[in-house]
């Protein structure tokens, strides 16, 4: 089994937002099906966290393939943050304090092959006003999700994730989700 969930140093970082003010987002414009590459950053009235879905090597049916993967990580609270040479980040007002957080988690099996990834598909940063969201929804593209002072970013069905993981109709695809709760 291939673990890329957040692991429990990412999920203390998020744990350290509870009781907090949400102040922003900054991440490259958001198009108009709120998606941005690769990165965004979260400010709070205590801490900035970086969301990454960049591309790590993971073993797949034993070999190494490259695949993006949803982390996160504190960054410094102060300065300008840049991940991009060159490229203008939009800053996004949230609203609300941080009361809890949902991880959900996405495993994708195939019986038949012996494998199993588990990779974390959104994060959801509940508050007293609305919900902030930051999902990975394809584990083939390096794009984020943002779904921001409204409800949270509606995930695809599991049906159509194994259907989307079948190479022949007959193929052996089970995905099952489960949801990591943060207080």
């Amino acid at each position: 089994m291939v673990d890329t969930s957040l692991n429990s140093s990412m999920i203390s970082v998020l744990r350290e937002t509870i009781d907090t003010q949400l102040v922003s987002l900054e991440c490259l414009k958001l198009d108009k099906f709120n998606h941005t590459f690769e990165c965004a950053a979260i400010t709070t009235s205590i801490s900035r966290i970086e969301f990454t879905d960049e591309e790590q090597s993971i073993a797949y049916f034993g070999a190494m393939e490259d695949w993006p993967i949803l982390t996160c990580r504190t960054i410094p609270n102060e300065g300008h943050y840049a991940p991009f040479i060159n490229q203008t980040l939009h800053r996004y007002p949230l609203l609300g304090t941080v009361q809890n957080i949902d991880i959900t988690n996405e495993t994708i099996m195939f019986p038949d092959e012996g494998y199993e990834l588990t990779r974390t598909i959104c994060v959801y940063i509940h508050t007293d006003r609305k919900t902030v969201s930051i999902g990975a929804l394809s584990l083939f593209a390096e794009d984020l999700t943002v779904g921001m002072n409204t409800a949270p970013i509606a995930l695809p069905p599991i049906r159509e994730v194994e259907q989307a993981w079948r190479e022949n109709p007959d193929d052996d695809v089970r995905v099952t989700r489960s949801v990591v709760q943060v207080r």
